[in-house]
């Protein structure tokens, strides 16, 4: 017998999106699936479930650069947004917060997480112009992304990975 946990529906949930991104109806089916699994997926205090992934916002304002070692310290990374759906969860995270780092980094077009994550979705504004020299995303309470230099010192958002059986 199969058994899905909730880091199968996810993936699911992204093959099927590609197919048949209009298809409204069954991406509501799965992710009222994926919150039922939820319920199953444990969290440290001060954490919070989403898909296979536990969550953390920290007010600490640090570099992007010491911000991911503050995640890797607690055994994640900044946090890699790979859907609509995460990036919505993810600005509920934010609360009344205007902006954190999130893992995203690169220069020009090329851009990459912090995390194993592959890169593939984004929600730059329109206006948005590449920058020619490295920078750093942030996550702005709009949902949209916006780059800045990486010195600058927001606060930010950990992902940890949890394996469900």
């Amino acid at each position: 017998m199969f058994r899905y946990t909730c880091f199968n529906i996810c993936i699911e949930e992204k093959r099927f999106q590609r197919k048949h991104a209009n298809l409204l109806l069954f991406k509501q089916l799965l992710m009222c699936s994926v919150h039922v699994l939820q319920a199953t997926l444990v969290c440290k205090p001060g954490w919070l479930p989403f898909c296979n992934s536990c969550y953390t916002l920290v007010k600490s304002m640090l570099k992007w650069s010491q911000a991911q070692l503050h995640c890797q310290s607690l055994e994640g990374h900044l946090v890699s947004v790979t859907s609509a759906q995460e990036n919505d969860f993810v600005v509920k995270i934010m609360g009344k917060e205007r902006n954190v780092w999130i893992g995203a980094h690169g220069s020009g077009d090329m851009f990459e997480w912090d995390g194993a994550d592959p890169w593939g979705f984004s929600v730059f504004p329109a206006s948005w112009a590449a920058p020619e020299s490295r920078e750093c995303v942030q996550l702005t309470n709009d949902g949209l992304w916006r780059t800045y230099p990486c010195h600058f010192t927001p606060i930010f958002i950990c992902e940890v990975e949890v394996n469900i059986h």
